[in-house]
């Protein structure tokens, strides 16, 4: 297929003001739930407390509204999980695919996790990690470049912005 006859779609979503600590990605294999991610990257303490909460209430979602009505075997989407109300509202699907972020698994956890039993459960962001260091790039393949995370790369990008900005002003004299 040419790129000229691809076919173009613009998607709106409602905006919501989504407290960031509970969304959350499930991953759907032959039917059946067999992982969930925090999707933030930052610890938060009371989603331990809340950890069996919290896939009980995916589980019953996916069981009621999602699994018989969703066409597709293998899939991810994010979820919503209200604190205050005893709701769980679905945000997006996407394909299963390793070009979606896997969150806190790798992908070949994923894709080798049984579909028969109880699944990799959910995994939360752990205490006393940096997203911005090596977590992110253990875990994630769609996010920003591990060095560009690196202090030193940082202080080179500052100087090489100076020096442009610098050559810049000399050209324009």
């Amino acid at each position: 297929e040419q790129l000229g006859d691809i076919e173009h779609e613009l998607v709106l979503r409602q905006w919501s003001n989504l407290v960031p600590s509970m969304g959350f990605r499930c991953f759907i294999k032959n039917k059946r739930l067999v992982a969930v991610s925090q999707i933030d990257y930052e610890y938060y303490e009371f989603l331990e407390n809340m950890r069996d909460e919290i896939l009980t209430k995916l589980g019953l979602f996916f069981d009621e509204h999602v699994r018989e009505k969703f066409p597709s075997e293998n899939y991810c989407y994010d979820a919503y999980v209200a604190q205050t109300v005893d709701r769980v509202y679905l945000i997006d699907f996407e394909p299963w695919t390793p070009s979606v972020d896997s969150c806190l698994f790798e992908w070949s956890e994923l894709v080798k996790a049984d579909s028969s039993g109880s699944g990799l459960g959910l995994r939360l962001f752990p205490k006393g990690v940096s997203a911005m260091g090596h977590f992110s790039g253990k875990y994630s393949k769609n996010r920003f470049p591990v060095e560009a995370t690196d202090e030193q790369f940082r202080g080179s990008m500052t100087e090489l912005i100076k020096s442009v900005a610098e050559q810049t002003r000399q050209q324009q004299k």
